[in-house]
């Protein structure tokens, strides 16, 4: 009358660095490539001349990008798809 256990196996497949670029490279698309391209050139203009409103610059953008992710990941969480954003910070 013993108890058989069985050893239970996860696995956890990583991806690696380039294969997850790729995969967000192939989700923006063509516009939103050109779009990251000038985004990053035009803080890099700004750097040129001052490291530290370049820098400021930049929070903004992350500011903006953050605000835009969870106004658009409450939305689509009220509407029951809130899993469609990906990971987060919550």
């Amino acid at each position: 009358m013993g108890v058989r256990s069985e050893s239970i196996r996860a696995t956890a497949t990583f991806k690696t660095l380039p294969d997850t670029f790729r995969a967000m490279l192939g989700k923006l698309g063509a516009k939103g490539i050109v779009g990251l391209l000038a985004l990053v050139a035009g803080i890099a203009v700004i750097a040129l001349q001052n490291i530290i409103i370049a820098a400021g610059m930049a929070l903004v953008v992350v500011g903006f990008v953050l605000t835009a992710w969870g106004l658009v990941s409450g939305l689509l969480g009220s509407f029951g798809m809130g899993a469609m954003m990906g990971g987060g910070f919550e």
